[in-house]
């Protein structure tokens, strides 16, 4: 079993928030496009097809909630859960 520690995702429910509070066009074009990224169900049936011996510890990609607004938004931003 191998384990790799360093994978980002965003889930649909925080790409969303992105869509709406992001400045940069750009990242959020970027992120759009990055299916492995916003389709966790995608990311596991590939682990499983490609990559059977390997584990991912996920952590939530750029750009943190504290970016997407202030402290009125940042929190809502962190606990946003998958819909």
């Amino acid at each position: 079993m191998k384990i790799d520690i360093f994978n980002h995702v965003m889930p649909q429910a925080y790409l969303e928030l992105v869509k709406q509070h992001s400045k940069d066009a750009g990242l959020v074009k970027r992120m759009s496009g990055l299916r492995m990224l916003w389709d966790i169900e995608a990311r596991v049936a590939m682990l499983a097809g490609q990559f059977p011996d390997v584990q991912q510890v996920l952590t939530l990609s750029l750009p943190p909630p504290d970016a997407l607004g202030g402290p009125d938004l940042a929190p809502e931003c962190a606990r946003v859960e998958k819909e």
